[in-house]
């Protein structure tokens, strides 16, 4: 108990760190930069030929690295939150909420699981819509809008939360997801002007 009160924490913030970059890279290979004649390379190793063996090689690797880094790390926070919620929320800590402390300590008990939202809304952005909207060329306008639209969903929901503990906190945040959202409504207009020029 006592090897485990010490590595656990230190564990979890490890995965919890590197997260988003395990993410950003097993999804970069799903960007590929097409040409006119339909031929394409990848955008983050231009010596791969998309569509070729070795790219659809790594293609499926990179669906098992998102199933089992991104979405396993996503799912043992949920377990790991929930099985030390009761604690989280009544304020009498366990060995388990301390382990877990800097996935709640932010915010307010009864938004113990914010974080969860937070990973959840880096893995559409970062990731899922370029995976799932593969067949249109990158930076489509129904990615664009896609993006936009769960910026827009996550900024609403923000909005009527409130979830961090401290005000600047909760200020500083709807201040980055309001930006998030303008930088993805200025790109639908460049696009639609782009479109219409």
């Amino acid at each position: 108990a006592k090897i485990l009160e010490h590595v656990m924490p230190i564990v979890l913030r490890i995965f919890f760190v590197v997260y988003p970059i395990i993410t950003n890279v097993a999804f970069e290979v799903f960007s590929c930069y097409r040409f006119e004649d339909g031929r394409g390379w990848l955008v983050a190793d231009v010596t791969m030929q998309c569509d070729s063996a070795e790219h659809l090689t790594a293609k499926l690797l990179a669906r098992i690295a998102i199933v089992v880094y991104p979405l396993g790390i996503w799912l043992l926070n949920l377990a790991l939150l929930l099985a030390a919620r009761t604690a989280i929320q009544s304020g009498r800590p366990t060995t388990l909420s301390s382990t877990l402390d800097f996935l709640h300590r932010e915010y307010k008990p009864e938004y113990f699981w914010w974080e969860l939202v937070e990973m959840l809304r880096r893995f559409l952005l970062v990731g899922l819509y370029v995976a799932l909207l593969e067949p249109f060329q990158q930076g489509s306008i129904m990615q664009v809008a896609l993006a936009t639209l769960t910026a827009i969903i996550f900024l609403t929901i923000q909005v009527q939360a409130m979830p961090y503990r401290d005000s600047f906190d909760n200020q500083l945040a709807l201040a980055c997801s309001l930006s998030l959202t303008v930088m993805l409504l200025t790109c639908i207009l460049y696009k639609l002007a782009s479109f219409t020029d």
